[in-house]
Formats: structure tokens, sequence, C-alpha cells
């Protein structure tokens, strides 16, 4: 079976599969929804007692077999349904990860237009607010130009799926093409050649997070917005809902109950330090999102201390955490907002790209264990192409509405 190059590899591929999404916009809105800091100790009770278990042992299923998540449960023929079962989950996963990934990637192109496309209003968006106004706008009496942004231009928005999904937007389709033929790049030489990658998926977003960190920082208001994040409700903790939270968080967050982790570790060599690894990958992991979540309220304290709004009547769950807040906030800097727009959005693709090309390698393994003479690149070229057909209905006027359907009742439960 092939190996890592060097073990490094395989911890930066486990970094890279990790930290994605589920860092940057979920664990803010989630940690402030249930209770600020007191989240933070049901969390880290779950990541101890419940996640980290998990991880080492998955883990330690697929170095000590070198086999795949469907085929590690040949040692209990009773079980092999889970494998199956994981393997389903990313196959519903691989679809909208990559859309919002194409998201991204446009967004990305736009950062280098100036002004930024979404600070001022359009004629035709009725109620729209220019996104760089300081003042204070009554409660809804308008809405910032980012969102309008976001929903006329990117998305053509539905309200509801009574409508349909409408057809996809021909610059999304090609962006959406542009990650598919990145995350094939990476992977169609196998597992070598996604480790050379992970030096850079792994460890590039951490730099560009720390530029946004000193500028959050800086910001007025951001103070406010922080020690939202940090403030306990203690009486939150005896509720079942925070509980719940935060065992859906840690799952989310470190990727464990997909069989991802095993496959990444059946590449290991039979003596590899795993605990090490695992207490490695799960604290940086922990550390990566409590630092997202000061860098996200930072910003939108900012943003609430112009407007002098309520940081609760604000937009901080999932895409529109992404493509409404941040982009209002950077449209409210007084300097360099293309700078930041750039950086923040290739910050987000490369969280993307690692998060993406660990599903697909998890995939193409469960294919290639079943079907070992099929070559490695037969099989990507196959699972991309299927990606890019799936990623197609997420970027229509009704892929949104969609999209939490499929994550809430496709993929958080079944994990569960």
């Amino acid at each position: 079976r092939e190996k890592w190059g060097r073990s490094i590899e395989f911890l930066l591929s486990c970094v890279a599969l990790s930290v994605g999404f589920g860092n940057v916009w979920r664990f803010p809105y989630t940690a402030m929804e249930n209770g600020g800091g007191a989240f933070l100790i049901p969390y880290l009770i779950v990541l101890f007692l419940v996640g980290r278990p998990i991880y080492y042992l998955e883990m330690v299923m697929g170095q000590f077999s070198s086999r795949g998540c469907v085929k590690v449960f040949d040692l209990a023929p009773l079980m092999r349904g889970v494998g199956i079962a994981q393997t389903l989950s990313l196959v519903v996963i691989l679809g909208y990860y990559a859309a919002i990934l194409a998201i991204a990637v446009r967004y990305f192109i736009a950062s280098f237009l100036d002004p930024l496309p979404w600070v001022r209003c359009q004629p035709q968006w009725d109620g729209c607010v220019d996104s760089d106004f300081r003042g204070h706008v009554v409660n809804g009496s308008g809405r910032p130009s980012a969102e309008f942004y976001f929903d006329r231009e990117i998305m053509h928005s539905y309200k509801t799926l009574d409508e349909g999904l409408g057809r996809p937007d021909w610059q999304l389709a090609l962006c959406l093409l542009f990650c598919w033929i990145c995350i094939a790049v990476v992977l169609l030489k196998g597992i070598r050649s996604s480790g050379k990658a992970s030096y850079f998926l792994a460890i590039f977003p951490y730099v560009i997070l720390l530029v946004l960190l000193v500028r959050t920082s800086t910001l007025d208001g951001a103070g406010t917005g922080i020690s939202k994040l940090f403030t306990p409700q203690w009486e939150k903790l005896l509720t079942v809902k925070v509980w719940y939270a935060a065992v859906t968080q840690c799952f989310f967050s470190l990727t464990i109950s997909l069989g991802a982790v095993i496959v990444f570790s059946s590449y290991n060599n039979f003596n590899n330090n795993i605990y090490r690894d695992a207490m490695i990958i799960s604290w940086l992991d922990t550390f990566t999102s409590i630092l997202s979540g000061i860098v996200v309220f930072g910003t939108v304290g900012s943003i609430a201390h112009v407007t002098k709004t309520k940081m609760e009547d604000m937009k901080l769950e999932g895409p529109e955490l992404t493509f409404i807040t941040y982009p209002d906030a950077i449209a409210k800097f007084d300097a360099a907002q293309n700078v930041f727009a750039v950086l923040f959005f290739l910050m987000f693709f490369l969280l993307g790209l690692g998060s993406n090309t660990g599903i697909v390698t998890t995939i193409v393994t469960a294919v290639r264990d079943r079907f070992p003479r099929i070559a490695n690149w037969k099989v990507v070229i196959g699972v991309s192409l299927y990606g890019f057909g799936c990623g197609l209905l997420y970027i229509t006027p009704g892929g949104l509405l969609l999209l939490k359907v499929v994550d809430t009742y496709g993929v958080t439960l079944t994990t569960l």
C-alpha cells in the first residue's frame, strides 16, 4: 500500500482536513447561540471524553489495518455497513462543499476590482444601503449592499424551494470547474502528491488568519465583539441544546465518524506515533476555532459599533457570515479594502480545498480498496466529474436552500 512521503505530511494533511468551514463559520455562531464562554466548557468536555478518543480510535483502526473506512470493517463484517454509510455521507457532502468553494473563488476574483463590487448599491436594489455607510440604520429600513450583491448578483436567490432550483449561474459553474480541476491535480498521483500539497494547504491559511487577527484587533468596537464570544451565560449550561450543540460541533470540526481519519491513517507506517498526532491535531483544531471566533466576532463587533446595531441582529451563520457579514465589514475598513478581501477569500479557499481533497481521498480509497485494479487517476477523474455535476445543483437560485436541508438532515444527523 502507498505510504506518506514523511510523517509530517500525514499530520499536515489531517490538519488541512479538520480545519475548514466548520472552524470559520460554524464555531463562532454556535458558541454565541449557546452561552458564549459557557459553551467552551461543554465543548472541551466533549472534546476530551468523546471527540479525542474517537479520533484516536479511528487513527488506530486505519494505521493497524492499512485499509480504508469500508475495508477496515472486514474485522467485523456485521459492522461493514458503518463504513459504507460513512462513505455515502461523504458522497453527499462532496457536492455542496465544492459549491461553497466556487462561491469563494467568485468573491476572490471580485476582490481585485476597485471599488469592491459589493460596497455600493445598484439602482435596481430597492431598500439598499451602501455597505460603506457608517451611520445607524433603523431596523427594517434597509439591507446592506453586500447582502444584495450576494443574493442578486452571485446566487440570484429564490426565497423558497417552491420555486424550484433554477439554472446554475455560468460564472459560478466556471469557478466550480476550476475548483475540481485543482482537487483532481492534487490527487492524480495519489497520496504522495496530496501530502506535498498539504504543506501549503495547512500552513498558509494560518499566516492569513494571523494577519486578519492583527487587523481585527485594531478596529473600533472589536473588544466588545470578542467579549460576546467569551462572556459566559451560565444558565445555558443546564440545557440539553447546549450539550447537543457541543457534540455536533466537535464531530463536525474534527471530521470524525466520516471515515476520512481512518483513510489518512491507513497510509501511515505501522509504527507511527499516532497518539502524539491525535493530541496535536485536536488541540490545533480547537485553537483554530477559537482564533477564528476572535477574528469573526471582533469584526462583527466593529460593524455593530459603527452602525449602532446589535450583534444578535446580524447574520452570523453559514454562507451568510462568509459572503455577507464579512464583506460588509471589509467595506467599512478605512484602507486596504481590496487587500483584506483578497486575503480573506484566499484563506477561505485554501481551507475548503484542504477539506475537499480529504473528502475525495476517502471516497477514492474506498473504491480502490474494493476494485484495486482500477488506476488511481481514473477514480479521481470519475469522482471529480460526479462532484462537479452534483455541485451544479448548489449554485442555482435555490441552491442555498437545498444546501441547508442537506446539511441538516443528510450530514449532521447521520454523523451523530
